[in-house]
């Protein structure tokens, strides 16, 4: 992709999946650096959930150290509907 297609390649691995590095990522460098004409490819390869809504199933990415954040009983409440943290986006 980089080298045939010219786009900018970032690679994260490991402990770099954890959820403050991807809220960083898309809240923030993703805003910053992406015009309105340019296109974002993602490639995710780890776990996920489906999890029952009112408007049917709502798929969610799960991040390095899930578990921990979860566990953590300010964040779990923080998790609104859309199972995304009420903070993430916020300016």
């Amino acid at each position: 992709m980089k080298e045939q297609h010219g786009y900018s390649v970032t690679l994260l691995t490991d402990e770099e999946t954890a959820l403050p590095r991807l809220q960083s990522l898309f809240c923030d460098e993703a805003v910053k650096n992406l015009s309105k004409d340019d296109r974002l490819l993602f490639y995710f390869a780890g776990h996920g959930v489906a999890l029952d809504g009112d408007d049917g199933p709502t798929g969610f990415l799960i991040p390095q150290g899930a578990r921990d954040i979860l566990a953590d009983d300010n964040t779990a409440q923080r998790i609104g509907k859309a199972g995304v943290p009420s903070h993430a986006g916020d300016s």
